[in-house]
């Protein structure tokens, strides 16, 4: 199976043989795909202790909806492993196991199942209901948002506020409110340092 083979190019026509499979099994919806790795991550692909930006492989492609009035850009990547085709590997399987769930027709049962196991960061809202962007109302909260005490350095609100953008952010699984929010507070406690 292309899954187990370590060759980049197998796995990569793998890759293009599940979108083809998906777009035929969608009945309208279009798939376009674009698999990425840096020019060092794929020629190093099967070496170890790649660093983090050669081993990271990025998968995009658009999912049009049946009208086609609302393409969404999906950003897939993966750079846990230590080499690049692990990471190309792991892609490919998740890739074909969403596809799997889309033709045994349980994909909202998944989204389910995972909205029960890994709930929002927000423990009051609902796993259904999209979380509305709450500017921090003082300094105190400001701090509570980045997860830090109130006496924290500015450096130390610097690096969590870096650390949780890249799960916040739309592009990484996360949502506009979650950055409105987490903005917010950076911009609060850079203001309150600027005043000491």
């Amino acid at each position: 199976m292309w899954l187990r083979d370590p060759s980049w190019s197998r796995l990569e026509a793998g890759i293009a043989g599940t979108f083809r499979k998906w777009r035929a099994l969608t009945r309208g919806h279009a798939i376009e795909a674009a698999l990425a790795a840096t020019p060092d991550g794929r020629r190093k692909a099967t070496l170890p202790g790649q660093t983090a930006a050669e081993r990271r492989v990025t998968l995009r492609f658009t999912w049009f909806d049946w009208d086609r009035s609302a393409p969404r850009q999906i950003v897939l990547a993966m750079q846990r492993e230590e080499r690049a085709i692990d990471n190309l590997r792991l892609l490919a399987r998740a890739i074909e196991w969403i596809r799997v769930a889309d033709a045994w027709g349980v994909t909202s049962l998944v989204v389910k199942l995972y909205r029960q196991m890994y709930p929002p960061l927000d423990k009051t809202a609902t796993a259904t209901a999209p979380r509305p962007a709450i500017p921090p109302r003082d300094v105190a909260s400001a701090y509570a948002t980045l997860h830090l005490a109130a006496d924290a350095p500015l450096e130390v609100a610097e690096a969590a506020y870096k650390v949780l953008v890249r799960t916040a952010h739309p592009d990484s699984g996360g949502s506009h409110a979650d950055m409105v929010t987490l903005n917010a507070a950076i911009q609060r406690i850079r203001a309150d340092r600027a005043r000491r």
